[in-house]
């Protein structure tokens, strides 16, 4: 087994690099959004150190366990002219996230919208593992968001699918079932040791009940009004949009009350008070008056795991309901209403099962799906891998523990959300954006030039020319 670490010498990213002896190794494999770490120690004389933002590379028999970039370096001197060098290194997460995402798309595919972003905010990223064509997205908006928050939020919101980027900078984006862990941990097997197998049931939901925005309703007739003589006001049972109404089957003209004048139209509506108001028109008694219009409908959906209500149903008694409630005013149809409740039950329709165990099994990586079949515990279940630390614990030898859930999100993804939740973003149109750049001085070039003119002896002559008007001294004046 041979474990090595490579990472540029004072010299450009990209060029040839300079392997390392090093100790006490640790990376750290966290989910999606979350930073992977590397850390390590390297002795060396100061001159010949690494930088921050280097690229660093660490495999495992010819194949990367970790690549990224230095982000710290702490020094300490030893004897003579050496130096122990503590080494903290990210990887690509940093890269990804150097530009904010200000998109809206609708009725674009999963693939089309990952590649949109790659080509406009991402340099150096490819989307070769990128599902493709994946699932149709009815509409997402991304306000000023980095990449890796934009990928989370359809993963969470909208298809319940999970990604990451590898360390070749190439972009996986795939359904939750299809990346299976290198093993599975069955009776008699010796791949692991130390399991621990935790149940929390706190935050089941079986039944999410999803209260978003308002939708647009398709055009809607309102039942005819026959009118009586001298009629000036008419109901409208909803707030309306794209109105029109017609007397006995002949269109008429509606303006807006308190916006168009009267005396120009045959209607005036008033939006908020839900009326028609006569303006020109004259109700002789009998006749039909049909308004048509569109309305906004307030969104609420419920979606539902009758499985898992049974499950619990078994085991407690009463119905096994367990009921959520959401409030997003940024969902602004019923299909997004829809796949959120869908993403909800997939991360809490059954109790949450926490554990961990190590391994020397190499391969292991966060957003595997891991199955777990041991008869003597009565597991037989598939569980979602959320951290992976890797220690090197002596030459060549590395230690896996890792930490596996039945939801894939933990505290941290937890805590994000809550301070979304109390973001408010407002969409303006009549934005105006006031830019300041800053250039170094070199950049900069300012240079003076003098006009040149012919130069002409006294008198000077004011008026026609050859025909001055006036002499006062040397100068003429018209």
């Amino acid at each position: 087994m041979a474990l090595v670490v490579k990472t540029a010498k004072k010299i450009p990213i990209g060029e040839d690099i300079t392997e390392w002896n090093t100790k006490n190794l640790v990376i750290v494999d966290l989910l999606t959004k979350e930073v992977n770490t590397a850390s390590f120690e390297i002795v060396s004389t100061y001159v010949s150190k690494p930088s921050e933002g280097d690229r660093v590379e660490i495999k495992l028999d010819g194949t990367e366990i970790f690549e990224g970039r230095i982000v710290s370096i702490e020094s300490e001197k030893l004897s003579g002219n050496d130096f122990v060098f503590y080494i903290e290194c990210v990887d690509w997460q940093g890269d990804l996230d150097r530009k904010l995402v200000v998109e809206t798309y609708t009725n674009e595919t999963l693939y089309d919208i990952i590649d949109d972003i790659n080509t406009k905010y991402l340099t150096g990223f490819t989307i070769a593992n990128v599902e493709n064509p994946g699932p149709t997205i009815d509409r997402i908006q991304f306000n000023y968001q980095y990449p890796s928050e934009c990928f989370q939020e359809i993963c969470d919101e909208y298809i319940g699918y999970d990604w990451y980027v590898d360390y070749d900078k190439d972009i996986h984006f795939f359904p939750l079932e299809t990346n299976d862990a290198p093993i599975e941990l069955l009776d008699n097997g010796t791949e692991f040791d130390e399991l621990v197998i935790n149940k929390d049931k706190t935050q089941v939901a079986n039944r999410i009940w999803i209260r978003g925005g308002w939708y647009q309703s398709d055009q809607y007739t309102q039942d005819t009004i026959t009118t009586i003589a001298g009629q000036t006001e008419f109901p409208i049972n909803y707030y309306p949009h794209d109105f029109s109404v017609t007397v006995d089957g002949v269109p008429k003209t509606v303006g807006i009350e308190f916006v168009d004048p009267a005396g120009g139209h045959d209607f005036l509506m008033n939006a908020n008070e839900k009326l028609l108001k006569v303006d020109t028109i004259v109700m002789a008694g009998g006749e039909a008056v049909i308004m048509k219009y569109d309305y906004e409908v307030p969104i609420l959906c419920m979606v539902e795991d009758t499985t898992s209500q049974n499950i619990i149903k078994a085991i407690e008694g009463g119905d096994g309901v367990y009921e959520k409630y959401i409030v997003d005013q940024n969902i602004q149809t019923i299909e997004q209403a829809r796949e959120r409740g869908k993403a909800e039950l997939l991360m809490y329709a059954n109790p949450i099962i926490e554990g961990s165990f190590t391994s020397f099994q190499s391969g292991w990586r966060s957003g595997q799906r891991l199955h777990i079949d041991l008869t003597d515990r009565n597991i037989d279940e598939y569980y979602l891998v959320k951290e992976v630390e890797i220690e090197c614990i002596g030459g060549d030898s590395l230690k896996y523990t890792v930490t596996i859930a039945t939801t894939l999100q933990g505290f941290t993804w937890l805590m994000i959300k809550i301070l979304d939740g109390l973001k408010d973003y407002i969409e303006r149109t009549d934005e105006i954006l006031d830019q300041l750049r800053t250039i170094s001085d070199e950049e900069a070039f300012i240079a003076d030039s003098v006009p040149t003119h012919d130069l002409i002896a006294p008198p000077f002559e004011y008026g026609p020319a050859g025909v001055p008007q006036g002499v006062y001294n040397e100068s003429q004046y018209a």
